[in-house]
């Protein structure tokens, strides 16, 4: 009618590594739109209730098509730029995680044919005293012959669990020995430790993007909870009001 703009109603899932870069693109556009970005899952369980016996790129397409026209979903905020930043950080330190996880189970697969006393022993194989002692002495001959002083500069290791080592490594039942071996431990080693240090300066940027935000949300107030799990809790609500 006479003085109504028309309006572009766009239903997006959040899915795909281009959706990022749609959703900006759409925002920018220079005539009114009502922005409604979806939850992929139910969305897929809205068009399989609806076409349950299709199933492709146009259906799924017709299925969040019907989704805005008849149920009207409301407009989805704008994530502040900055909760944008704190969300590809929190994401890339998950990934990080990971992969330190990755490299610590295929250090304790390792050691378990080339020094398998050591994974019996130690809990925590990715710790930095275990982590420099395989980086000098990565076979259990080379700590039996090592001296007990020299073990001892490595930091966080006492004289009773360098003696306890060394006479684990005298003793070593291991099936995979010789000059391949150690190469194959240091590289594993090498490995863990650059992705520990990525792990660490993802962390403080993380920390950093949380308390450069515009309006802190106080959850690191909370007894309990840490800067970074609020920074990570912040990241994955953005706000608390999008929720009932």
């Amino acid at each position: 009618s006479a003085g109504e703009k028309d309006v572009f109603v766009v239903k997006l899932d959040a899915a795909g590594q281009y959706a990022a870069n749609l959703e900006a693109f759409l925002r920018q556009a220079p005539w009114p739109i009502t922005l409604s970005i979806g939850d992929p899952s139910r969305n897929a369980n809205y068009r399989k209730a609806h076409y349950p016996k299709r199933k492709s790129d146009e259906v799924d397409s017709l299925g969040a098509a019907r989704f805005a026209v008849v149920e009207r979903p409301g407009a989805t905020a704008e994530t502040p730029p900055q909760i944008q930043a704190l969300s590809e950080i929190a994401s890339r330190l998950e990934a990080q995680v990971t992969q330190v996880t990755r490299l610590t189970n295929q250090l304790h697969n390792l050691l378990s044919r080339v020094f398998p006393e050591l994974a019996v022993h130690t809990k925590n194989l990715a710790v930095a005293w275990v982590v420099a002692l395989l980086d000098k002495y990565p076979s259990p001959e080379r700590i039996a012959r090592a001296r007990t002083t020299t073990l001892r500069t490595i930091p966080y290791l006492t004289q009773a669990k360098a003696q306890q080592l060394q006479a684990l490594a005298r003793d070593s039942i291991a099936s995979f020995r010789g000059q391949v071996a150690e190469q194959l431990v240091r590289e594993q080693v090498r490995q863990l430790r650059h992705a520990r240090a990525g792990e660490k300066r993802l962390l403080h940027m993380l920390e950093t993007a949380y308390r450069d935000l515009p309006q802190t949300n106080g959850l690191d107030s909370i007894p309990g909870i840490g800067v970074a799990t609020a920074a990570v809790l912040t990241a994955k609500m953005v706000c608390i009001e999008r929720f009932a």
